[in-house]
């Protein structure tokens, strides 16, 4: 039987070979090693790779995740770094909260499904520095809509940027389509109809009637023609009408 403290990285370690190797861990049953990796995974895949993060973030909590549904103390463990995560993000002594660590607390509180704890995080923000607060609206946006905190989304919401935001995510998803694929395309083409009528939905919410329509205008521009091109029409026009959709993913 195999224990946390007997496995050890190798010298030169490859985040992505250790994630999978933790995964294989817990579905043979080796949960201990398991939560070793997972641990060894989330504190240092972005040290050696910084491409790691938006797997960090995503399937390798989801895989850790699993794991504690079988194996408690790997969810105890995840709920303790998420604690711990939050308490640097409210530490008085720094001057300016740290981004990564407040994307890690919402991404972990959304593999938990416990959206509002990244809500009152971000009301405190706001309320002691509305600066920082600004900085992590963005990662913070899809728990305050879940969560119906439009008035507080209004409050940071640019439209402007989040246009040529939205616009950049599909350009450059296009490009990496070409490389990954139909799956990956259709991702991408989920994300700019769903970014889209949220955007558009959140400024009719606080009516920003003139300026939802000036963006909703610059959206459907971005697509000329297809279906696609008419399901983004189909929710922003729905958007207009003060719909809001559920983030996507």
């Amino acid at each position: 039987m195999s224990h946390a403290d007997e496995w050890s990285p190798p010298e030169d370690p490859d985040p992505t070979l250790i994630l999978r190797e933790a995964s294989a861990d817990a579905t043979s049953g080796d949960y201990a090693r398991a939560l070793a990796k997972h641990l060894w995974y989330h504190e240092n895949a972005t040290k050696l790779q910084r491409s790691q993060s938006g797997v960090r973030r995503s399937f390798a909590l989801s895989y850790w995740l699993k794991l504690g549904e079988a194996y408690p103390p790997a969810l105890e463990k995840f709920r303790e770094i998420r604690d711990e995560t939050e308490k640097r993000i409210r530490d008085e002594d720094q001057v300016r909260v740290q981004f990564d660590d407040f994307h890690d607390f919402t991404a972990m509180n959304r593999v938990l499904r416990e959206p509002e704890r990244t809500v009152k995080a971000f009301k405190w923000l706001s309320e002691t520095d509305s600066e920082d607060a600004s900085r992590v609206y963005g990662i913070s946006e899809p728990a305050l809509i879940n969560q119906k905190e439009y008035a507080l989304c209004g409050k940071y919401i640019e439209p402007e940027k989040q246009v040529d935001r939205i616009e950049d995510h599909y350009e450059r998803g296009l490009k990496s389509a070409e490389k990954f694929g139909k799956r990956h395309l259709d991702y991408v083409e989920k994300k700019i109809v769903n970014e889209s009528a949220l955007l558009v939905a959140i400024l009719v919410q606080n009516n920003r009637t003139e300026e939802a329509v000036d963006a909703a205008t610059k959206l459907k521009s971005l697509v000329s023609e297809g279906e696609l091109r008419k399901k983004l029409t189909k929710e922003i026009d729905r958007a207009l009408s003060g719909t809001v959709p559920k983030p996507w993913p």
